[in-house]
């Protein structure tokens, strides 16, 4: 738009990743109802990643009487752990620190929700991995999610809100409601779930972005 340039000029290659999910069949049933719902946030632990957010989230859909346990893996420090932990010690929130992708790719498969806070992204490959491996996601609407993820779609999204004396921030109240729309409506959390996956199909998978960039090269040479 600032160059002026036609959109039907404008080729878009998304970025994909091999297919690791490919024999995996997820259930979108919660098994044992007793155990705690296992979630999962994937992000170095900076505050731009909306770590805080999802925890003050948690926070109200745990007194809402919801048993719920955040797994959260990244970088982190010793410091930051601490604080984490001091602050939100009423949640149930184990702090993995950094993981191999096989680990990441088991957390993927046990988890029940997948959770993406970020105020801004340029590409969230942890989208692309929780699209891959089918999870229901509740993310934020900002550039670089929007551009993958249709609200109500194959995600819930979350409004961001903007003040002069915070800045940027998110609506806890709105994320910890689509987080307890998805507990309690299986239909929806498999809809979600299950159009996600189709959209790494679609989209994000490393065969379409291969066919995409060429696409885009014999366009130039033509």
């Amino acid at each position: 738009n600032t160059m002026g340039i036609l959109a039907k000029k404008i080729s878009i290659v998304h970025n994909g990743t091999d297919d690791y999910a490919k024999e995996f069949k997820r259930t979108y049933d919660i098994a044992d109802k007793s155990s705690a719902i296992q979630c999962v946030f994937v992000a170095n632990l900076y505050k731009s990643k909306g770590l805080d957010f999802i925890l003050d989230a948690l926070r109200i859909v745990s007194k809402k009487g919801y048993n719920v346990s955040l797994k959260i893996v990244g970088y982190t420090t010793p410091f930051i752990t601490s604080k984490i932990k001091d602050k939100y010690s009423d949640l149930n929130i184990p702090v993995l620190g950094v993981q191999s992708f096989d680990k990441l790719a088991n957390l993927y498969r046990q988890s029940f929700l997948g959770f993406i806070a970020s105020l801004q992204e340029q590409w969230s490959f942890v989208g692309v991995e929780m699209a891959m491996f089918g999870l229901p996601i509740v993310t934020t609407a900002v550039d670089g999610l929007d551009e993958i993820f249709t609200d109500n779609e194959n995600a819930l999204k979350v409004s961001t809100t903007f003040n002069n004396k915070v800045g940027l921030s998110i609506d806890v109240k709105m994320m910890a409601d689509k987080i307890m729309l998805l507990i309690e409506m299986p239909k929806l959390r498999a809809y979600i779930g299950k159009n996600a996956r189709l959209l790494y199909e679609d989209k994000l998978e490393l065969g379409n972005m291969i066919k995409q960039t060429i696409s885009v090269y014999n366009k130039l040479i033509k």
